[in-house]
């Protein structure tokens, strides 16, 4: 028996002992081929040149040269063989797996490690530049695997490192198997990326709406053009007040016989509509608060911006009626469509109006009776295409009409309806007769007159439903009507869609100026061309993000099946727990077939009038969650039995009311959320966030509410890529996560918790960790907790969070920016460029200065490419996003070296009273009286905000005065809730507006000490005297620099006058250029530095960010000097031959001049 066993047994051990050097064997095959692709193979041929040349010609130099070859020949060789071996080292533990440890994944960290620590992009090709950049890699690699080694054998990352250190020198040291070191690049480069991707689609928008601006401003200017004041106001130019404080609307400008000018207004609180006259003269007792040139402004922004929006949303539509006989085919596929979809609902009880059919009643005057007559006439709107220059058209055509009825009563009714698409049929007796009937032009033109029509109910279909009666056995025996709902459209049909739809048009009685509504047709297009391509664009990003997450969902579940014999279910479930542990909360589902279902997955694009609908904070929190909380209370309470009834008797699980519940539960969490300064959507780190730009329309969100200011479009990219990205690092953040689990004992203790952290860090978490001197870890929320510690009087009651503190840090650093980075800096930064030129030399660097000059516009547009201006990185968090600043937006002044507070600072210091407790509970008139005096002073954006903090305030004075809690006959829904949520609601709405525009308070006043130049009256000189001027033009020319440098060594193949701007554009050139930007100029946001810079750190060490970063760019600088030496006698040669060399050619030049 034994002897039978024992061939056997030395089978399987040979199979297998073959098996793990086949695997050994192709694992070393994929690593030479990695590591070749990153650094060449070693050759003899240049050494053989060499060698040739000395044995022809026996000379010093070409021994020396001989010399230097073969040393390059040995250490090249003895680089690949290091490299190869240690690879091969870190392979083997884990177990040669390809997923673990990828060799192409271990080169590409490698050459990151390489430019990070200044050697620049290593290539086959570049690491034959210069006799010692072998020798110098080959050094560099050794510390790394020493570092390494060494930190595993201390077991955890150090506090100095952690403090200090930059992410991707602290990843290099236990990144041994290249998956931490990607994740690290595309937190870094999220902002260049946001800026990168989106440009493409935002700049040719933003540049249409300039010209748009520009063009309208001059016709205002112009005597010639038809733009006007009194002759283009449309409805009205809101957004206004008298020093009363009345918020009016002005309708005209006029002059009287007198001479004397006023504007022609209606008061918003006015019902009646009456015009009334308001001098234009501000001595006057009741005048506006603002002057001519205000009014005009706000005009062309009607038209730029709501009226553009307007358009691309459908909401007003330019309207042509026409003949039925007149209708193209695809005209009456449309109607007949609608229609159709109209016969299979008319059953349900509100009408058989769907998405499509409009109605209008009219009065008609009998032929007969001669007596007038409400008809209610119905009529569809067909688009006819978008993106025409010349303008969107809906050919309007009238389906069917009936007569309204009223009773003695006053109750209403309708007569049949007579069709004009199909036959109309009528009954009379036992006699059935079908007749068609059709209108004529005369009709169509007492009914519908050609023009712009708009209108102010935005009606939600999605929701309607078949409203029928079922019965519920109760638990005493009787039976009881309960409300049953179906909804119109399955589920199929709408994939949790809201079908909403503009309706109850109406033609606008003062219609858009015609010469201005030429160039708005020039600009709609540029948008809808722009619209289309940036969803196509993102829903395809969207579907390789959630194919990547299926994949990594499906090798963690094989994982754990195969090694740790777990079950589907259970290593799901293994998973869910695993990332809950983590932070990262779950925003996915699985379908029956084990896909990953996110809310974006079914997303398809609106046919038409795809426009994006943003709403203001305050808004959806103070109002339209109020008025959805009030709509599901009354359905509760008219549903006709109780919660507790259907409980009794089992009927209360999946029923309509349950719905209901679980609808009020939730809404009611996110208000209770909000005011208790908890994050609605549950933090940073989600799995994966919803892309809402793709995501189907909410159903409670009221479009008539929507934002309509021309920043929807810089919103709506910004949060669409930073969505994109941040998901994309999630998926990157996971799978390291998952890959580290799987190889913990190769990596030092808290490996982990770091890459968490720097995900935080870029995310902009206020959980995220912060190290202090001491070594002590902290962060925003343990800054929040302290600050609430603190006497009430210091803060006025106000009660901090992670967000609210890190805002605070944010404000401490403004002061001393106000104070020191004035003109005296900017020109001490510019010497800056200095780190760039070490790098390419003095010749490349003239050469990219003037190449810069004379192709300015060429550049700009590579630069912008890169997205390495997102202006400045180090200034974003305490700057206005435009940077637009005027004269007298400056917070401190230094008057013969004193820094003197100014009005605006003053006014900044008011505003920061306002959101005190006290206060917004007790300074009503004061408050009041504040706003008003803002408003007077105020410009675009910030006068926005100003004016919706007004409204806010409005909506606060009803906590105490319930007579002012309805107005224009709206009750505020907030107030239907209870008093405590209520006022809580309001008055943490209040205080968050009034941060808001005391946050652009603060950044107006640093913006105009980095940004502001007398370049408003011609002046020269702000790319050099202003620290933003100068920070763009030090970055701009080290783009310059690196990407000439780049294409004289040869990294950026073949480049020439014909592709140069398209080669500068490539992704190897994008990360040469922003490497060379951020090794050399730094990124001094926390996401490029160590933990001691983030949290109280960021205020506490503001002006030590520049003095570490650059330290450590010097420190690069000496070992690479050193690595490449052979020995310390030769780099002291190295040293005295440079400056020797440098010494006899400034003489020679002397000697020359």
């Amino acid at each position: 028996m034994t002897n039978f066993i024992a061939p056997a047994l030395c089978e399987v051990v040979h199979a297998a002992t073959d098996d793990i050097a086949l695997t050994e064997n192709n694992y070393r095959m994929k690593v030479v081929n990695a590591v070749t692709h990153l650094i060449g193979v070693p050759t003899k041929t240049i050494m053989r040149a060499s060698k040739a040349a000395y044995e022809k010609s026996p000379t010093k130099s070409n021994k020396k040269r001989y010399d230097a070859e073969t040393r390059r020949f040995i250490e090249h060789e003895k680089l690949r063989d290091e490299f190869v071996e240690y690879t091969m080292e870190t392979g083997k533990e884990a177990n040669y797996n390809t997923h673990l440890a990828d060799p192409t994944e271990i080169a590409d960290s490698w050459r990151a490690i390489f430019a990070r620590r200044l050697q620049g992009e290593i290539t086959p090709r570049t690491i034959l530049h210069g006799e010692r950049k072998v020798r110098a890699v080959r050094r560099l690699v050794k510390r790394i695997k020493n570092k390494r080694e060494t930190l595993l054998k201390k077991g955890k990352i150090g506090k100095t490192a952690l403090f200090l250190s930059p992410p991707e020198f602290v990843v290099s040291h236990f990144d041994k198997f290249g998956f931490i070191g990607g994740l690290v690049e595309k937190i870094l480069t999220m902002s260049d990326r946001n800026i990168q991707e989106s440009s493409r689609f935002f700049d040719p928008m933003s540049k249409s709406r300039d010209d748009l601006t520009k063009e309208l401003t001059n016709q205002l200017n112009s005597d010639a053009a038809s733009f006007n004041v009194k002759t283009s106001a449309m409805n009205g130019i809101t957004g206004f007040r008298t020093n009363l404080g009345e918020e009016v609307t002005i309708h005209s400008k006029e002059t009287n016989d007198l001479g004397e000018v006023f504007w022609v207004i209606t008061k918003n609180d006015d019902e009646s509509g009456i015009r009334y006259n308001l001098p234009d003269d501000m001595s006057a007792s009741e005048h506006l608060e603002t002057d001519v040139q205000g009014v005009e402004d706000r005009l062309v922004r009607q038209y730029t911006d709501e009226l553009m929006n307007e358009l691309g949303d459908g909401q007003t539509r330019y309207v042509v009626p026409k003949l039925l006989e007149d209708a193209s085919d695809e005209d009456m596929d449309a109607i007949r469509g609608i229609l159709n979809q109209a016969y299979l609902e008319k059953k349900r009880e509100s009408g058989d109006r769907v998405p499509g059919l409009q109605t209008i009643i009219k009065k008609v005057t009998d032929e007969v009776t001669n007596i007038e007559e409400d008809w209610e006439y119905t009529f569809i709107m067909v688009k006819q295409g978008e993106g025409s220059n010349k303008g969107e058209r809906y050919n309007t055509y009238l389906v069917n009409k009936k007569k309204q009825i009223v009773s003695a009563s006053g109750e209403k009714s309708y007569s049949s309806t007579t069709n004009f698409i199909g036959k109309t049929r009528t009954v009379d007796g036992e006699t059935i007769s079908e007749t068609q009937y059709n209108y004529d032009q005369s009709e169509l033109d007492d009914i519908l007159n050609e023009g712009f029509y708009k209108s102010e109910t935005n009606e939600n279909f999605g929701k309607h439903t078949y409203k029928t009666k079922d019965k519920v056995t109760l638990a005493d025996g009787t039976e009881q009507d309960v409300d049953v709902e179906e909804p119109m459209y399955t589920e199929q049909e709408v994939r949790g869609s809201q079908k909403k739809n503009w309706v109850l048009f109406e033609r606008m009685e003062n219609q858009p100026d015609e010469g201005a509504m030429k160039k708005v047709w020039e600009a709609m297009a540029v948008h809808r061309k722009q619209y289309e391509s940036v969803f196509n664009d993102l829903q395809e990003k969207n579907r390789r993000i959630e194919a990547k997450r299926q994949k990594l969902h499906q090798n963690i579940i094989n994982w754990r099946v195969k090694a740790m014999g777990d079950s589907h279910e259970d290593a799901s479930v293994w998973l869910s727990d695993k990332l809950k542990t983590l932070g990262v909360n779950e925003y996915i589902r699985l379908n029956d077939n084990g896909q990953i279902i996110t809310s974006t997955t079914f997303a398809t694009k609106k046919k038409q009038n795809y426009w994006p609908n943003m709403y203001h904070r305050e808004n959806i929190f103070a109002v339209q969650i109020p008025a959805a909380i009030a709509e599901i209370q009354e359905k509760i309470q008219n549903f006709g039995v109780t919660k507790q009834q259907l409980e009794e008797v089992g009927e209360y699980e999946g029923s309509r009311l349950e719905e209901l519940y679980i609808g009020f539960e939730h809404l009611h969490k996110m208000i209770k959320d909000y005011n208790q300064s908890l994050e609605v959507d549950m933090g940073s780190l989600n799995d994966l966030n919803a892309l809402k730009n793709l995501k189907h329309i909410t159903s409670w969100t009221n479009p008539e509410m929507r934002r309509k200011d021309g920043g929807i479009h810089h919103d709506y990219f910004s949060q669409s890529y930073n969505t994109i990205h941040k998901n994309d690092i999630m998926i990157e953040l996971m799978n390291a996560i998952y890959k580290m689990t799987r190889v913990d004992k190769n990596l030092p203790e808290g490996s982990i918790d770091y890459v968490i952290n720097r995900v935080k860090i870029g995310f902009g978490d206020p959980s995220s960790r912060a190290i202090t001197i001491t070594g002590k870890e902290t962060s925003y929320d343990k800054m929040a907790e302290k600050l609430n510690g603190l006497p009430e009087w210091v803060f006025g009651g106000i009660i901090h969070n992670g967000k609210s503190a890190e805002k605070l840090t944010k404000w401490l650093t403004a002061p001393a920016s106000m104070t020191y980075l004035g003109g005296s800096s900017a020109l001490g930064n510019s010497a800056q460029i200095m780190n760039q030129i070490m790098r390419v030399g003095w010749k490349t660097g003239a050469e990219a200065y003037a190449d810069y000059n004379s192709r300015n516009e060429d550049w700009k547009e590579i630069v912008r490419n890169t997205g390495i201006l997102n202006v400045l990185s180090m200034f974003q968090d305490v700057m206005l996003k435009d940077g637009k600043t005027s004269w007298n937006d400056a917070g401190i002044v230094n008057v013969a070296g004193v820094p003197i507070p100014t009005l605006n600072m003053v006014k900044f210091g008011r505003l920061l009273k306002a959101g005190r407790k006290s206060f917004v509970e007790n300074g009503t008139d004061e408050i009041d009286a504040f706003l008003f005096k803002l408003l007077r002073s105020a410009e675009g954006e910030t006068r926005d905000k100003i004016q919706r903090l007004i409204n806010i305030n409005e909506l606060r004075q009803g906590i105490k005065n319930k007579d002012l809690r309805e107005k224009r006959g709206r009750l505020y829904d907030i107030f239907t809730m209870d008093e405590e949520t209520s006022k809580a609601t309001v008055e943490k709405a209040f205080r968050e507006l009034v941060g808001e525009v005391a946050d652009r308070k603060l950044k107006q006043m640093v913006s105009w000490k980095l940004s502001w130049w007398f370049d408003e009256a011609g002046g020269p000189g702000k790319d050099l005297f202003t620290f933003t001027g100068s920070e763009e033009r030090l970055r701009s020319l080290t783009v310059v620099m690196a990407l000439k440098h780049a294409s004289k060594t040869g990294l950026l193949g073949d480049v020439h006058d014909g592709n140069w701007k398209e080669v500068f554009k490539t992704p190897m050139a994008v990360r040469i250029a922003r490497n060379a930007v951020y090794y050399t100029q730094f990124g001094m946001t926390p996401p490029y530095l160590g933990e001691g810079f983030n949290g109280a750190g960021r205020a506490l060490w503001q002006y030590k960010q520049y003095p570490t970063l650059q330290m450590i760019h010097d420190g690069q600088l000496w070992m690479s000097f050193m690595d490449g030496n052979y020995g310390m006698a030769d780099g002291f040669f190295r040293i005295a031959k440079a400056v020797s060399g440098q010494t006899v050619n400034f003489w020679k030049k002397r000697q020359e001049l």
